[in-house]
């Protein structure tokens, strides 16, 4: 049961979408919401601070550290009050947070507050990166320990949930997150294997089945014959479904071992919001 919510916000269009999920799925499942901003410590030296240094003829490490530091404050607390502000609008009043540090690292350090982790697929430099996942949300993905939320750059709201299951412990795990959210929200729920129409995907669908029904819901996972990760977004584009569950890993070797090569494909891939569970 997801009783705590964290989102992570930057201000940039990405994120904003973020939140507007988050703070839907916070109303909708009477979970406490979080918004954590990160000061990316980064940005406070090297290169960019002796830059914008030079830029107004002082010395790199001088007294503009500290005014750049506090203008990145304003700045956090800006869209956090901003945060507050639209999420209060709707009936759910979050708890903000500001911390200084590497995004990734600092969100990893708050994660274990909650049960579900939201970020916008792409972050502040979004424009730079055409039909890339932002770097910072790859490597989060990597090390999350919570299920964690991608989300794109135009809100859904949550009614139909596609659930991948490949008789890994990952998405079993999956599954169990997508049955859920499908009790809680509620939203429609299909559950798919892709692979080929063999004994082997019979035996997955089976176990699937079983599990369903160990949770209360009968419900017949469908098979669809093909590539796993283009499987999977074509039968989630063919049932309008606004939320893709899987696991982070499944039971690829090689391609598996950086993120899950499948994982990987939905999240440069598709613009449905994408919940991983590792």
């Amino acid at each position: 049961m997801i009783k705590n919510i964290l989102v992570g916000t930057d201000g940039s269009v990405y994120s904003v979408t973020a939140c507007r999920y988050a703070i839907d799925l916070s109303q909708r499942l009477q979970a406490r919401l979080l918004a954590l901003h990160v000061i990316d410590a980064r940005a406070l030296e090297g290169p960019l601070l002796a830059d914008v240094s030079n830029w107004v003829g002082a010395q790199p490490y001088g007294g503009q550290r500290y005014s750049f530091h506090k203008m990145m404050e304003e700045r956090g607390r800006n869209i956090l009050d901003a945060f507050e502000k639209e999420a209060i609008e709707k009936g759910v009043k979050p708890e903000k947070i500001m911390t200084v540090g590497h995004p990734v690292s600092a969100i990893l350090r708050e994660e274990g507050r909650a049960e579900l982790l939201i970020v916008g697929r792409k972050g502040e430099h979004a424009e730079w990166s055409e039909g890339m996942v932002g770097s910072s949300v790859d490597r989060l993905v990597r090390r999350s320990q919570s299920p964690c939320m991608v989300t794109p750059a135009e809100f859904r709201t949550v009614k139909r949930i596609l659930a991948a299951y490949d008789g890994s412990g990952h998405s079993g795990r999956a599954l169990q997150a997508a049955v859920g959210l499908a009790q809680s929200l509620p939203a429609e729920l299909t559950v798919l294997t892709v692979g080929k129409d063999d004994s082997e995907s019979q035996e997955i669908r089976d176990e699937a089945r079983k599990r369903l029904a160990a949770y209360g819901m009968n419900i017949s996972p469908i098979l669809r014959e093909g590539n796993p990760e283009r499987g999977i977004l074509a039968e989630a584009a063919e049932r309008e479904a606004d939320l893709i569950v899987a696991g982070t890993h499944g039971h690829g070797r090689i391609r598996e071992r950086i993120l899950g090569g499948i994982t990987h494909y939905m999240l440069t891939h598709t613009d449905i919001a994408l919940l991983m569970v590792r």
